[in-house]
């Protein structure tokens, strides 16, 4: 059993952060994955931007899979 003052603050942190949209530069991979992950985990919906669409794409689809919240693959680049 967990303590309720973990729990408190864990559902004080998913309230926090639920119907909000969250956008993560580099979360193909690594750690802006993980962060990516963990936002929708806590009921953000996420924009997971980054220069490789493929592996955006794939964790996008991960998101939506693992915890039913919204998720968004996007590439953007500047003009040069």
């Amino acid at each position: 059993m967990r303590c309720p003052r973990v729990q408190r603050a864990d559902e004080a942190a998913m309230s926090h952060l639920q119907d909000r949209i969250a956008i993560v530069t580099g979360g193909a991979q690594g750690l802006g994955a993980a962060i990516c992950r963990r936002l929708a985990q806590e009921g953000a919906a996420v924009v997971v931007a980054d220069i490789r669409l493929s592996g955006a794409e794939d964790v996008a689809r991960a998101i939506v899979a693992e915890t039913g919240r919204r998720a968004l693959a996007e590439n953007r680049t500047a003009p040069v």
